[in-house]
């Protein structure tokens, strides 16, 4: 009896969430321009209430950056700052879920340069460091031996006095 209690609850709380989620509002159009290393976006939403939209700017199919912003009026507008040259595609949707819409866009006049990974920076401090720790572990593991060695060395040494 309890379980069917349970379920019967879990069923009522799901009822409002399913109902809040077909009421959401979806991004009716999107509209993506160009502005040197900028790239702006706006549209519009359809009659159901928005509050933000979630855009996504993807470069072959790599999500680059996201931003919400807010939606006043069923409209909607922001820009992705710093973009090198190259091909995107921006896709926004309501922030709280739903279907996204997607315009392709190719920048040109970018003076953004792609910046590849920078692996050789201070590499010489970093084989110093290495270089360091070996020897630091080495002389760990012979200390003990150092250690029996001394202590034969002065037990098996007869300690001599001078007689006047």
């Amino acid at each position: 009896m309890k379980k069917v209690l349970v379920i019967i609850a879990l069923f009522l709380l799901a009822i409002p969430l399913t109902v809040n989620a077909a009421l959401a509002g979806e991004v009716e159009t999107i509209t993506v321009k160009e502005n040197g290393s900028k790239v702006e976006f706006s549209g519009t939403t359809d009659d159901n209430p928005i509050f933000a939209v979630m855009c996504k700017l993807f470069e072959e199919d790599k999500e680059v950056d996201k931003i919400s912003v807010e939606v006043s009026d069923k409209k909607y507008e922001g820009e992705f700052t710093k973009v090198p040259n190259g091909t995107y595609k921006v896709s926004c949707a309501n922030y709280g879920g739903g279907t996204f819409k997607s315009e392709t866009i190719e920048v040109t006049k970018s003076d953004v340069k792609k910046e590849s990974p920078k692996t050789g920076d201070n590499m010489y401090v970093y084989c110093i460091v290495l270089a360091l720790c070996v020897a630091a572990f080495v002389l760990a593991g012979m200390y003990p031996r150092f250690l029996k060695k001394i202590k034969k060395n002065s037990s098996t040494k007869k300690k001599t006095t001078n007689k006047k």
